[in-house]
């Protein structure tokens, strides 16, 4: 009986466990992929344009290094996790929106590649770049036009939409977090309590980070390939985060495994 209640609550840490690593990585999952998919794709096209009309440059090597640059720019990164939090602040919570300036972190972009631009001959004067930056940045009119249309949005929401805010506003939330670390020291305790010793409950976390971790870097990356591929759409999920996190359960509880074989060995 001892042993079905342990393996029970060691199927419940493999679950609890889970889902506590999915919500840390659910935000950035979410907003990586707008930002790889979407904006650094349609930055890259645009500059594709530009480069394309210069016939005296490789053009291969100039846009390669761009969107090299680009794909991996931190910038492009905070500035979509900057916008995307003050839109779901306000579609969740109906907070005052107020689209963030972005100012600065447009022209850091424009800098970064004009280098680029400028190491293969392609010359960009200040005056050039002004005029990329004012045609790029949000103005007060352009702004209070984005900020008609996400209160539209709200405004006319389907009940399924809302319902998936919510989801996202549940899973995300510190609140869920907070609980789900309470469950799984609980869980722990209660093995513990129940095997009546110091050590015996590291095999049973061993086994369930083991499991989380193997799911987390083979089988979750394997599932994403195959839902992109079976759905025949043009982007990319980033679940770094989360093969991060599975690597990281899966060396901790290979350790707990050999110290658990380890003590019982000694006693």
């Amino acid at each position: 009986m001892k042993k079905f209640i342990c393996g029970l609550l060691t199927v419940l840490l493999i679950i609890l466990s889970s889902t506590l690593i999915f919500s840390f990585n659910f935000k950035k999952i979410v907003v990586n992929t707008i930002s790889n998919g979407i904006v650094k794709k349609e930055i890259i096209d645009s500059i594709d344009e530009v480069v394309s009309n210069f016939d005296e440059v490789n053009y291969d090597n100039v846009i390669n290094e761009i969107k090299d640059n680009i794909e991996n720019s931190e910038v492009i990164d905070n500035i979509t996790l900057d916008i995307f939090d003050e839109i779901m602040g306000y579609l969740n919570d109906g907070d005052d929106i107020s689209i963030v300036n972005i100012d600065d972190e447009i022209e850091k972009i424009i800098d970064e590649n004009s280098d680029i631009l400028q190491e293969h001959g392609i010359e960009i004067t200040e005056e050039d770049k002004q005029e990329i930056i004012d045609s790029v940045i949000i103005d007060d009119f352009v702004n209070d036009k984005i900020e008609e249309e996400i209160i539209s949005v709200k405004d006319n929401m389907s009940s399924e939409e809302l319902f998936v805010l919510t989801i996202y506003d549940v899973l995300t939330s510190s609140v869920l977090q907070v609980g789900l670390m309470v469950g799984i020291l609980l869980l722990i305790f209660i093995i513990g309590l129940i095997k009546r010793s110091f050590y015996k409950w590291m095999i049973n976390v061993g086994i369930a980070l083991t499991c989380v971790g193997i799911v987390d870097v083979i089988f979750m990356p394997f599932v994403v390939n195959l839902l992109l591929s079976l759905s025949n759409v043009d982007i990319v999920i980033d679940i770094g985060g989360i093969v991060t996190s599975g690597y990281i359960a899966l060396g901790v509880g290979i350790v707990l495994i050999i110290v658990y074989n380890v003590i019982k060995r000694i006693k």
